[in-house]
């Protein structure tokens, strides 16, 4: 059976200020984890601030057991975070998304060093907003010809700007698009509204994405890839406490069983079935107990 062998994720940490709690999370940092708890060696590389928010990201992080090794502590910029909503349904709407200490992110050479022998390698759109982060993205890509190049395409509103889709897509094996973001991926890549699965196979055919994927944990998962292959899936009705970390959750899932050459199906249900086994918790970092894992990795996706 083949697996990943070892993953590096680039991108966000943050602290997501709920109406009710402040949380950490990032869309990076969240998808690391949930990648290391179905097993992959998975290493975050991001950065955050000489403050105390920094030094309390650091803390929970390594007590959840990921590697802190390749994130940084950047002395000019503050720690992010940002202001989130979350709707009835469940989905977290972000009023705001500023600029802050993972957009600082530099190289190094632990950073190439990991990205030379990575199998997987994770970026999303906040990875390609900070004019230093982008180039050390880039850099890390171009050190890494043998990884399988993931792209979690991203909007959260006006914050992210719409050429990092572009640039996203010429660099990427495969994107994942937020259902809820159709629309500025039809404006961004000037093409008329479309449904998914005509939208993924439009993206496998006008750039170098071998599997495009349109996600959402209500009205299910659309792929297609390059090869003329393609899935459409429902997910089952669950209850939902919020759904930050939903789709990094999702993203995990779908590629672990992608390794092991699952057929597209499975891969998207065992997605779903991993998305809301971590909507039913407060926040993107909750860690799931292992009995929970257990179950779902006996149900099989199924």
């Amino acid at each position: 059976m083949t697996t990943i062998g070892s993953a590096l994720a680039l991108g966000d940490i943050l602290w997501n200020e709920l109406p009710s709690s402040t949380r950490l999370g990032g869309w990076a940092a969240a998808f690391a984890f949930r990648l290391q708890q179905l097993g992959v060696d998975t290493a975050l590389a991001s950065g955050v601030g000489n403050d105390e928010e920094g030094r309390r990201a650091i803390q929970e992080l390594r007590l959840l057991g990921l590697d802190c090794d390749l994130i940084g502590t950047e002395n000019r910029l503050r720690t992010c975070s940002a202001k989130v909503q979350i709707e009835p349904s469940g989905h977290p709407i972000y009023s705001t998304l500023p600029t802050g200490a993972a957009d600082g992110m530099a190289t190094s050479n632990a950073l190439m060093a990991r990205a030379t022998r990575a199998a997987l390698l994770y970026f999303n759109s906040l990875s390609l907003r900070g004019y230093i982060t982008n180039n050390c993205l880039q850099a890390v890509l171009d050190r890494a010809p043998q990884a399988c190049k993931v792209f979690d395409l991203r909007f959260a509103a006006e914050f992210i700007p719409i050429e990092t889709v572009r640039q996203g897509l010429e660099r990427a094996d495969i994107v994942r698009i937020s259902a809820e973001d159709l629309g500025r991926v039809h404006s961004a890549l000037h093409l008329p509204e479309l449904e998914p699965l005509d939208l993924c196979q439009a993206i496998v055919e006008r750039h170098r994405v071998s599997i495009c994927i349109v996600s959402d944990p209500v009205y299910g998962t659309t792929v297609a890839t390059r090869d003329l292959g393609f899935a459409v899936t429902q997910p089952t009705a669950a209850a939902t406490v919020d759904l930050l970390g939903w789709h990094e959750a999702f993203l995990a899932g779908f590629l672990v069983k992608l390794f092991q050459e699952a057929p597209l199906d499975l891969c998207c249900k065992y997605g779903e079935r991993y998305g809301a086994v971590v909507a039913k918790m407060h926040g993107a970092l909750q860690p799931i107990a292992a009995s929970e894992l257990t179950r779902l990795q006996e149900g099989n996706g199924t």
